[in-house]
C-alpha cells in the first residue's frame, strides 16, 4: 500500500510542567501614577526573567509607531531590567475617559516571567509591582475588584484615585462598561460603548477619592480580547497603623479563568495594634455563598464587593459561585496588592524573578504548596532555603500549607535573579518586597489558569500511526469508547481521550491531516540570455520537467518548470512560472533654462533606436514634448518612455529665523550664477543678527528669485513668587516648543518650583529659547491649635479650626474617645455636628496633616475640649 504522509497536531488540556505567568506575548496598559513633584512615578521598569532558554525580547507600542521598538536579549535563568521612564508620557494611560494609543506589546522568541515595576526610587515612597499574566490576561468578560476600605490620600497632585485601564489586541473592538459608581465623565448605572483599534487604551477612573468611590464590581465586556489594569494610587495607611500613602495595582484576568476556592497567606502590614490584611470580593453570580476557614461568612449578589479583615497568618475563602479575590497587604503601614489565583487545579512548579536593586529593601516569598510538596523546594538550584518548618497548616483544608519566608541579601544580592523550583507538585507565590516606612510592593507570578500544554506538532509518514494516551487521570477513555494506552489510526481525522481526575474532565485532541503541496514559485524573466531557477540540493534524486537532473536549470522563454524530488515519504513538485517582460511606466523629467536635456538609454541592451531613429546611447531635447527608446529582446519589442515638461518658477514665501541663524537660499534646484543680500553681501550664507526682515537675491537662468526672511523669538511671562502648591500654565501660542528638554507642545503646566526654560526650533530657526523661574517663600510655618471650642451660635468660638501662616493645605480629622470618625475634611473647619446633631461636652482627639509653603509634609495630633 502506498503510505500515507500524515501531519499530528496534538492540543494536551494537561501539562507535567506548569508554565506560571511565563509566556511569549504579553499586552499592558501602564495607569497614570501621581508624579507629585515629578518623581513619585519614577523610574519604571520591565523586570524580565528568562527561564530555561535564551529569550530575543521586543518592546514596542503598536498604536504609537513614531516610538522606536526596544530590544533586549535575556540568557536562561537570569533576569533583565528595562527602563523605560523616558516613554512615560507614551505608556500612561491619562487622561481619563479618551481612546489613547498607549498600549504596551511585548513578545519574546522564548518563554518568560514580565512586571512592570513603578520603582519610585528618587523618594521610595510610591513603588507597586504589576505582573504582566501574558496570554492569561486576555478575554472579553471582566468584572472589576477592588478594596472599599481604605481611601485615596488627598494631599497629592495630580489627584490620587482608583482606576481601570483597558488595552485592545485587535481592531475594530467593541468594549461595553457598566460602571458600578460615577467614572470620570459617566454616571453610576449608566452603561456605554469605547470602540478602540489594536494598541489602543481606554482609562475609566474612579470620580473621588473616597473608599465609597471606588467602583468595585463595575462590568466590562468586549467582541475582541482585551487586557485590564487595576490601579489604587497612594492609598492612606491610617487603617493599619500609620501615616503612610502607597500605590497599589494588579493586572486582572477575565471572568473565565477566576475560581471559587482561595487561599490568603498574610504579608507583613500593620503596626502596633493595626496588624491585619484586607481581602475584597467581587461576585460574578447571583445567590453566592461566602466561606472563611470553613464558616459561612455572607451572600453577595452579582456586581457585590464585601471587604474582610485577616488577622491570622492564612486563610481559607470557599463560595458557591466563581468569585474575584482581591488582597490588600504589605509592609508596616506601605501597601500593596495583588489579585489571588484560584487554588483549585492552577499553579507552578517553576517560577522566575528579578529582586530589587534597592539594598534597603526586605523580600518575603508568600508561598502556598499541596500537603507532602513542603520539603521539596530549590531556590536557585539549592535545598534547605525554603523548608518543610517554614509551612503551616490552613483552616478549614487539609490540601494546602502556607510559608512567608524572608529571602536575604546573602541569598540573592540586591539586582539578582531568583528561580525557585518545586518537583513534587504544583505550588503559588507571591512576593513582597520594599520596607515598613519605605514603600511596597506586592505580586502574585504563578499560574491562574487551568494547568495546560500548548499544540505539539509531529510530521508521520507511516500507515498505521500510534495515538499514545498520558497517564494523567484517575480513568481514562478514548473516541471509541475503548480504555486502552495507545491507539491505532490510519486515515486523516480528529481523534479524541478524556481524562477524569479530582479537576474534572479534560481532554487530549489529536488533529490528522495530509500533507499540503508546496506553493508555486513566481519567477520574473528579466530579458537577458536567461533565468535561472534552483531546486532543492539535499535530495539525491529530483529531475526538472525539461529532463535535466541537476537541482538547477537555465531557461530562455517565458512557460511553466516543474521541478520533482523524492524524500522517505513521498514525491514532491515545485512549479516555477516564467513571465514575459512588462514595459517599465513612462519617466517624467523635468526641462530648465539650459538649451538642452540628457536622455540616457536604461537598459543594458544592444538593439536599440530613439524616437529620431539614431542609436546613440544618449539623446538631447531642446523642449518639452513626449519621447521614448524602442528595443527588441528575444521576449519581444518594447518601449521606454520620457515625459518631458517645461520646469515651473518657485515663488517662494517668507521664512522665519532665530538670532544668530546662518542663512540660506532655498533656490538650489539650479545653479545660480550669483547671489546679493539686501546689504549687497554677495554670499550663499549670511548671518543673521535682530533685523527683523531679511531677504536674498538669486540669479539663475531662469530669472531672479528673492527669498525673505522674518525675525521669530519666543518670550515667557517674568519670574513670580508663590507659597503652597503650584500650578500655573504658560501658553506661547506656537506647537513644537521643547519645555526642559523634555516635554513639547504649546502649553505647559508647571507643577513645582524652579527655573522653566523653553526653546524651539524648526528647519529654519535654529534655535530660540527664553527662561522663568518660580520661586518659592522660603518661609517657616507657623501653626496653633485650640484647646477648646463652644458650638452655641453664639458668633464667638463656633468652630475648631488650625490658626496657622504660611501653610499650603491642611486635612482636619476628628474622632471620639471610642476611637469613631467624626469629621474628615481638607481645609474645612468643624462646627461640632456628627450625623446632623450636635456632640455632646467632651475631650476628642485631632489628627491635623498639613504642607507648608516648602511643600513639606507635616503631622501634629492631640485633644481638645467641646464647651456648650
Amino acid at each position: 500500500m502506498k503510505p500515507i504522509r500524515l501531519i499530528l497536531f496534538v492540543l494536551f488540556m494537561w501539562q507535567s510542567v506548569a508554565s506560571a505567568q511565563i509566556d511569549t506575548v504579553f499586552w499592558f496598559a501602564a495607569p497614570e501614577i501621581s508624579s507629585h513633584n515629578n518623581n513619585f512615578d519614577i523610574p519604571i521598569y520591565l523586570n524580565i526573567t528568562a527561564i530555561n532558554k535564551i529569550a530575543s525580547v521586543e518592546i514596542s507600542i503598536p498604536a504609537n509607531p513614531s516610538i522606536a521598538v526596544l530590544k533586549t536579549t535575556v540568557a536562561a535563568g537570569t533576569s533583565a531590567q528595562v527602563d523605560i521612564s523616558s516613554w512615560i508620557n507614551s505608556i500612561e494611560n491619562t487622561p481619563a475617559n479618551q481612546v489613547l494609543n498607549k498600549g504596551i506589546y511585548i513578545k519574546s522568541s522564548a518563554f518568560v516571567q514580565i512586571y512592570y515595576d513603578v520603582a519610585s526610587t528618587y523618594c521610595n515612597c510610591n513603588p507597586e509591582l504589576f505582573t504582566l499574566k501574558g496570554r492569561n490576561a486576555l478575554g472579553t468578560s471582566f468584572f472589576i475588584p477592588s478594596q472599599t476600605t481604605v481611601d485615596n490620600n488627598s494631599l497629592y497632585s495630580p489627584a490620587a484615585k482608583f482606576s481601570f485601564d483597558i488595552v485592545a489586541t485587535q481592531d475594530n473592538t467593541s468594549v461595553s462598561i457598566m460602571p458600578s459608581k460615577d467614572l470620570v465623565g459617566h454616571r453610576a448605572q449608566l452603561g456605554y460603548i469605547v470602540n478602540l483599534s489594536k494598541g489602543q487604551t481606554y482609562s475609566a477612573t474612579a470620580d473621588g477619592q473616597s473608599a465609597g468611590s471606588h467602583p468595585a464590581g463595575s462590568r466590562v465586556t468586549s467582541t475582541k480580547p482585551i487586557a485590564i489594569t487595576i490601579k489604587d494610587d497612594l492609598l492612606s495607611g491610617v487603617y493599619f497603623g500609620g501615616t503612610c500613602a502607597d500605590l497599589t495595582g494588579d493586572q486582572i484576568v477575565p471572568v473565565n479563568l477566576i475560581g471559587t476556592d482561595y487561599v490568603v497567606v498574610r504579608g507583613q502590614l500593620g503596626l502596633n495594634m493595626q496588624k491585619k490584611d484586607v481581602v475584597a470580593i467581587t461576585a460574578t453570580q447571583n445567590n453566592t455563598q461566602i466561606k472563611v476557614d470553613g464558616v459561612y461568612h455572607s451572600t453577595i449578589q452579582m456586581w457585590q464587593s464585601i471587604n474582610i479583615e485577616i488577622t491570622k497568618n492564612n486563610a481559607y475563602i470557599e463560595a458557591t459561585q466563581p468569585i474575584y479575590v482581591l488582597h490588600l497587604s504589605g509592609l508596616g503601614c506601605e501597601l500593596g496588592s495583588a489579585l489571588l489565583p484560584p487554588v483549585k487545579c492552577t499553579g507552578s512548579n517553576l517560577l522566575g524573578l528579578r529582586r530589587s536593586a534597592n539594598s534597603q529593601a526586605e523580600l518575603y516569598l508568600n508561598i502556598m504548596a499541596p500537603a507532602g510538596a513542603e520539603g521539596s523546594f530549590k531556590l536557585n538550584g539549592v535545598t534547605g532555603i525554603v523548608k518543610a518548618s517554614d509551612f503551616i497548616s490552613v483552616p478549614g483544608t487539609t490540601q494546602w500549607l502556607t510559608a512567608s519566608v524572608l529571602i536575604g541579601q546573602n541569598i540573592v544580592p540586591p539586582g539578582g535573579s531568583l528561580i525557585i523550583e518545586n518537583s513534587a507538585g504544583f505550588f503559588h507565590l507571591g512576593i513582597f518586597e520594599g520596607t515598613k516606612l519605605g514603600g511596597a510592593a506586592y505580586g502574585y507570578i504563578s499560574n491562574y489558569s487551568q494547568l495546560v500544554t500548548p499544540v505539539v506538532n509531529k510530521l508521520f509518514c507511516q500507515t498505521n500511526l500510534k495515538l499514545r494516551a498520558r497517564n494523567i487521570g484517575d480513568s481514562m477513555k478514548w473516541y471509541d469508547g475503548t480504555k486502552d494506552s495507545f491507539k491505532l489510526v490510519s486515515m486523516p481525522g480528529v481523534y479524541w481521550v478524556d481524562y477524569y481526575s479530582s479537576c474534572g474532565k479534560v481532554s487530549d485532541s489529536f488533529v490528522v491531516s495530509i500533507k499540503p503541496v508546496k506553493s508555486t514559485k513566481t519567477t520574473i524573466d528579466p530579458c537577458g540570455d536567461s533565468s535561472m531557477l534552483i531546486g532543492y540540493t539535499k535530495y539525491d534524486s529530483c529531475f526538472w520537467s525539461n529532463g535535466v537532473r541537476t537541482n538547477q536549470v537555465k531557461v530562455k522563454s517565458p512557460g511553466v518548470y516543474y521541478f520533482n524530488w523524492y524524500d522517505k515519504c513521498d514525491k514532491h513538485t515545485d512549479t516555477f512560472v516564467v513571465l514575459k517582460y512588462t514595459p517599465t511606466k513612462p519617466q517624467t523629467l523635468t526641462l530648465d533654462c539650459k538649451d538642452s536635456l540628457q536622455l540616457i538609454k536604461q537598459r543594458n541592451i544592444k538593439l536599440a533606436k530613439w524616437w529620431n531613429g539614431l542609436t546613440d546611447s544618449i539623446a538631447y531635447v531642446s523642449k518639452p514634448g513626449l519621447y521614448w527608446l524602442e528595443y527588441t529582446t528575444h521576449c519581444g519589442t518594447f518601449r521606454d518612455s520620457y515625459s518631458v515638461t517645461p520646469w515651473n518658477k518657485i515663488v517662494t514665501k517668507k521664512r522665519h529665523y532665530c538670532e544668530n541663524d546662518l542663512l540660506f537660499s532655498n533656490n538650489r534646484h539650479v545653479v545660480p550664477y550669483k547671489y546679493q543680500w539686501f546689504n549687497g553681501d554677495t554670499n550663499r550664507v549670511f548671518k543673521a543678527g535682530k533685523g527683523p526682515v531679511y531677504w536674498v537675491d538669486a540669479y539663475v537662468n531662469c530669472g531672479i528669485e528673492r527669498d525673505s526672511f522674518e525675525l521669530f523669538k519666543i518670550s515667557l511671562p517674568g519670574d513670580t513668587v508663590i507659597c503652597g502648591k503650584v500650578n500655573i500654565n504658560v501658553d506661547v501660542q506656537v506647537d513644537g516648543v521643547v519645555w526642559n528638554k523634555k516635554t513639547v507642545g504649546r502649553n505647559y503646566t508647571i507643577k513645582s518650583p524652579g527655573k522653566v526654560i523653553a526653546f524651539y526650533s524648526d528647519q529654519y530657526c535654529q534655535g530660540t529659547s527664553d527662561t522663568m523661574e518660580i520661586l518659592r517663600l522660603k518661609l517657616p510655618s507657623k501653626l496653633f491649635m485650640p484647646n477648646a471650642f463652644s458650638p452655641n451660635d453664639d458668633a464667638v468660638n463656633d468652630a475648631f479650626y488650625p490658626v496657622f501662616e504660611n501653610v499650603s493645605s491642611y486635612r482636619l480629622q476628628i474622632y471620639n474617645r471610642w476611637g469613631e470618625l467624626l469629621f474628615s475634611e481638607t481645609d474645612k473647619s468643624w462646627d461640632g455636628y456628627y450625623k446632623g446633631e450636635l456632640v455632646k461636652e467632651d475631650v476628642y482627639l485631632f489628627i491635623l496633616e498639613y504642607m507648608d509653603c516648602n511643600e513639606v509634609y507635616r503631622f501634629l495630633n492631640g485633644t481638645f475640649t467641646v464647651l456648650k
